[in-house]
């Protein structure tokens, strides 16, 4: 077998085409080939070391990938591969990256199965080995290049080398004591949390002051879609000065598309970001889906979680909750049944029964329940009676538990707030 016939099972052009994308374009399909494809899908040299240098760039929390941050990189690192990528620049991008990857994938499978055939064939004309061991490698070769690529898979004994020096799972802290115990200390990274409230419970309340907590140590992003920056900004300058981290807050309220907000997301955890508060689910806009009003809801609760796994933010999301599903006793989010599997951590602040006094005023005004009906970091669940305090508009704990038939249990890292409840809802 020649070795000019390698030369029929590459396509540079396609590798040109395909990095381009990789380094132009920010969008779910060029994130989903960077996923899957490694350095070997590319034929050229030195297209593997400009990959390379693709996936460490992405992999920064602080770096665009671009263009200009690739060719710093080689600048520094590897200045062979300059002219390359220089080739590249002027190449088209491929409009279509997924398409791309799966035309180098099949020239790599083919490319194997050729040297499979080839090595196989030298080593009976040399007769180095028997007719038997030489069908098997070829036979396991073959396996390997037609059925799939062994490389995907990990093992757990590859998991526990890839992390024994890791540091532990980061937490930040809600600042909110019963929701801290239920996390045992806060929120990981890629948490997706849904709040619910009853009407004028005070849902946005709760998650600006869980946001405010956050801020004081760490980059947040509030998307206020229910008022303007502005009504924010004069609501909070005085009542919150110097309770939060004033250059750590930032506030988003231009575009409500969901693939915009999508978008800079993405940008704020590239730049370090680590939380952000969306205000309100029926606020975000979702009109590039023209299936039906549950596709387009539930497309909000996918595509948002999907940016906390893939860039370790932690996201909350305040709900409308559905009638039909408050009576069921199911936590859902307003016309998606979908929507709260999609979450990791599901909250509600709910309103008692009212109360009044003889002469028919309400007593019990700033009485509140905070509920937590689903937790996949610790799988503690629990109600937390808490206060409103009209003054400062936020939450503070009351001294005891409400049993409400449920059973207490004290722990020692929770005392006076543990009430464990059954699970409502996924």
């Amino acid at each position: 077998m020649s070795e000019r016939k390698i030369d029929l099972l590459i396509d540079t052009e396609t590798e040109q085409a395909l990095l381009h994308s990789l380094m132009s374009f920010d969008t779910d399909e060029t994130m989903s080939v960077l996923l899957k494809a490694q350095e070997k899908l590319f034929y050229d040299k030195e297209h593997q070391t400009i990959f390379g240098v693709v996936k460490k760039i992405e992999d920064l929390p602080n770096v665009k990938l671009s263009l200009e941050t690739v060719m710093a990189e080689l600048r520094a690192y590897n200045a062979s591969a300059i002219p390359s990528l220089m080739n590249i620049a002027t190449s088209e991008p491929t409009p279509s990256p997924a398409h791309a990857f799966a035309i180098l994938d099949e020239w790599y499978r083919k490319r194997k199965v050729y040297y499979a055939l080839k090595n196989g064939l030298d080593a009976l004309f040399e007769g180095e080995e028997s007719s038997l061991v030489v069908g098997n490698q070829i036979s396991k070769e073959l396996d390997d290049a037609i059925i799939i690529n062994n490389d995907t898979f990990t093992s757990f004994a590859d998991l526990r080398v890839q992390f024994a020096n890791a540091t532990p799972l980061a937490k930040i802290s809600t600042g909110i004591p019963f929701l801290d115990a239920k996390m045992k200390g806060g929120l990981e990274d890629g948490q997706f949390v849904l709040l619910f409230g009853d009407p004028e419970a005070g849902k946005t309340m709760l998650g600006t002051q869980i946001m405010r907590n956050m801020s004081k140590n760490w980059k947040t992003m509030f998307f206020p879609f229910e008022f303007s920056s502005r009504s924010f900004f004069e609501h909070s300058k005085d009542r919150y000065k110097g309770q939060f981290n004033e250059d750590n807050l930032y506030v988003e309220d231009g575009s409500a598309d969901l693939f915009d907000i999508e978008s800079k997301l993405k940008m704020f955890a590239k730049r370090g970001g680590k939380i952000a508060l969306i205000d309100s689910q029926s606020m975000v806009e979702n009109h590039s889906n023209k299936g039906t009003s549950e596709e387009r809801e539930t497309e909000k609760f996918h595509v948002l979680s999907r940016v906390c796994l893939r860039y370790g933010l932690r996201i909350i999301f305040i709900c409308q909750q559905a009638k039909e599903d408050t009576r069921s006793g199911i936590v859902s989010p307003m016309k998606s049944k979908m929507g709260g599997h999609y979450a990791h951590q599901i909250y509600k602040v709910e309103m008692p029964k009212k109360k009044y006094d003889n002469d028919g005023n309400l007593v019990n005004f700033t009485e509140r329940d905070l509920v937590v009906y689903k937790n996949k970091q610790t799988g503690l669940f629990g109600k937390k009676p808490i206060h409103f305090d009209k003054k400062t508009l936020e939450f503070t704990g009351m001294s005891k538990p409400k049993e409400d038939g449920y059973k207490i249990i004290i722990e020692e890292d929770d005392k006076d707030n543990n009430v464990y409840m059954p699970h409502m809802g996924d």
